[in-house]
Parts: C-alpha cells; sequence; structure tokens
C-alpha cells in the first residue's frame, strides 16, 4: 500500500483491493487501521463543523440526515474512511481487525458542537435519534455514528430507545456501539434486553458486549447463558465470562470446558475465557 496516496486515492484503492474480507497480510493491517484513523478524524472534523453550522442558525434541521450520510459515509464510487472501518466492523473474517475497526469508529471525539441552548441541543438529537433507526444503512451509520461522537453517554435515552426498535438490525448495531462506549452504565440496561431477546444473534452480541464492558454485575447473567441453546451465543457467555474473571467464572468455565457434552466449539471459548479469566487473578 503507498504511503504516499492521496487520502482519495488510498481509500479507492483499499476499497477496490477488498481489504475488508481480510485480504491484507497482517503486517500491512496495522499500517492500513493507522491511516483510515487518520482520515476518519478529519472526516470527524468535517461532520461536527457541518452540525455545527446548522445549530449556528438556530436548527438543527437546517442538516438534512442525507447530507450527513453523504459526508460521513460516502458512496461506493468515494468511499470514506469511516464507511469503510463500518464495512470491516461488519464484514471481516478475522476478530482482531473487526474489533480494532470498532475501537477506531467509536473512539472519543477530538471537537464538540459549540455551546448552544437546550432546546437547540435537544433538536439535534432527535434528528440524529430519527436517524439511527432510518430504513437505509448509511443514514444509519452516519446517524449513529455522529451521535456516539457527539453525546456519548448523554444519549442512553436514545440507545434504550433503539434497542427496543422492531428492526434487529437496529437493536443489533446499537447493542455493539454500547460495548464500544465503555460506560458500565449501560449494564442494567443491556441485562434487561438480554432476558428476553429470542434472536440467537442478538443475545451474541449483547454478550459481548457485557464482556467488553467487564462488569461483574453481568456475572449471574452471563453464566445462565453458558446454556443457552444457540453455540455462537454460548461461546460468547464463556468469553465475557473470561474478560470479568473472579472466582466464579473461573470454575465455571473448568466445568464447561471439561464438559464433553458441550459443543466442541464452546469448549474451546471456554478454554480461551478460562485462560484469560486466570490471568486476571
Amino acid at each position: 500500500m503507498n504511503k504516499n496516496l492521496s487520502d482519495r486515492h488510498f481509500l479507492n484503492e483499499l476499497k477496490d483491493s477488498g481489504w475488508h474480507v481480510g485480504h491484507l497480510k497482517p503486517d500491512l493491517v496495522k499500517q492500513v487501521l493507522s491511516r483510515l484513523r487518520e482520515i476518519a478524524e478529519r472526516e470527524e472534523n468535517s461532520a461536527i463543523a457541518l452540525l455545527d453550522m446548522g445549530l449556528s442558525r438556530g436548527k438543527a434541521d437546517a442538516v438534512k440526515l442525507e447530507d450527513l450520510s453523504d459526508m460521513v459515509i460516502g458512496s461506493y464510487e468515494e468511499p470514506t474512511a469511516v464507511s469503510l472501518l463500518f464495512d470491516m466492523l461488519s464484514g471481516s473474517p478475522v476478530e482482531s481487525c473487526r474489533l480494532k475497526s470498532g475501537e477506531i469508529l467509536f473512539s472519543k471525539a477530538i471537537l464538540k458542537v459549540s455551546d448552544y441552548k437546550p432546546e437547540d441541543i435537544k433538536n439535534l438529537k432527535e434528528l440524529l435519534k430519527s436517524g439511527i433507526v432510518a430504513d437505509d444503512a448509511a443514514i444509519r451509520n452516519a446517524s449513529m455514528w455522529c451521535l456516539f461522537k457527539l453525546f456519548g453517554s448523554d444519549a442512553f435515552d436514545i440507545y434504550g430507545y433503539a434497542l427496543t426498535h422492531s428492526s434487529y438490525q437496529v437493536k443489533f448495531d446499537t447493542a455493539r456501539m454500547i460495548g464500544f462506549l465503555k460506560n458500565k452504565q449501560a449494564v442494567p440496561m443491556l441485562i434487561k434486553v438480554l432476558e428476553s431477546e429470542q434472536s440467537p444473534k442478538m443475545r451474541s452480541v449483547i454478550l459481548w458486549a457485557l464482556g467488553y464492558l467487564k462488569d461483574p454485575r453481568a456475572l449471574q447473567v452471563l453464566l445462565e447463558h453458558l446454556e443457552d441453546e444457540d453455540t455462537e451465543a454460548c461461546g460468547y457467555a464463556a468469553w465475557a465470562l473470561g474478560e470479568i474473571g473472579g472466582t466464579e467464572a473461573v470454575q465455571a468455565l473448568t466445568r464447561v470446558m471439561e464438559d464433553n457434552s458441550k459443543h466442541r466449539e464452546v469448549r474451546n471459548w471456554a478454554a480461551r475465557g478460562l485462560l484469560v479469566a486466570r490471568t486476571r487473578e
């Protein structure tokens, strides 16, 4: 990958290479992600400036979600760093690359919108709230990214709304984003949604988020999901227990690892979780 390429050429070359499905060699991944982080930071500044300009006119609806999406996500012909990172987060078969992409996407903003009246800020939140449940994936991703960047933990009410939405994709994306928020205040909300969740994939991403947050309050529900009927969800429960650690987690993971009636994949997850949990003792 040519280091001297302009941002635009770099992004187009990356998109054309099929990088997001794991075609890059490991030694190039670090370089690529570092460059993407730099470009994404510049894109972040531009998006926040657009929203800031809208607020300066006294109303959030001066900014259209379609314009925000065009700036943040771009198009297939002209991708942005943010859009390519979203591709990696959703499409890479390499878990470490998915995780790193998510950490870059959902990192604290460098800039914030200027100080405005509470009513103006409320209107901006409502605009982004409507965006994160949009049918259009580009609008949804752009709105979610901006909501995270601008408001972080101050948008828990909106995250809660999205987690109970009828769309599976909205709920899934929100749960994943909440994990990257790294705020343990989200744990009770995630547990509540998990208790009634019917989708195995949705349970898996919530279990991942609970493990990523590393909050002992999630211990009991994770122990319960070691018996989840879905192999992937069960595996994520084992992984999450390893992240939280403690005596109960170690004992439970040891039992799962030694239980030959368990699916081999689950036992492998338990073994990895146990290794991590023991390093935390």
